[in-house]
């Protein structure tokens, strides 16, 4: 029997791209928090960056990464 193992995926945030001044400057909500169908990107205040509550909990699905225009969010295997 063949055994695979099972690897983690999750979001990375690239805090050099990353501006929400620039991708919604009249609101300053993040686009890929919006877009987060699992609530794991979290945005405290309007025009701060978004944050990953966990990595433990991130399913990797890359729903952020179509919605986040600056490109600064991949997907990583952990």
């Amino acid at each position: 029997m063949k055994r695979t193992l099972s690897v983690n995926k999750y979001a990375i945030i690239d805090f050099n791209r990353c501006n929400p001044f620039v991708c919604n400057g009249g609101s300053g909500e993040c686009k890929a928090v919006l877009s987060c169908s699992h609530k794991i990107l979290l945005q405290e205040e309007p025009f701060e960056s978004p944050l990953l509550l966990s990595m433990k909990l991130c399913v990797g699905c890359g729903d952020c990464i179509p919605a986040c225009d600056l490109k600064a969010i991949e997907i990583k295997n952990g």
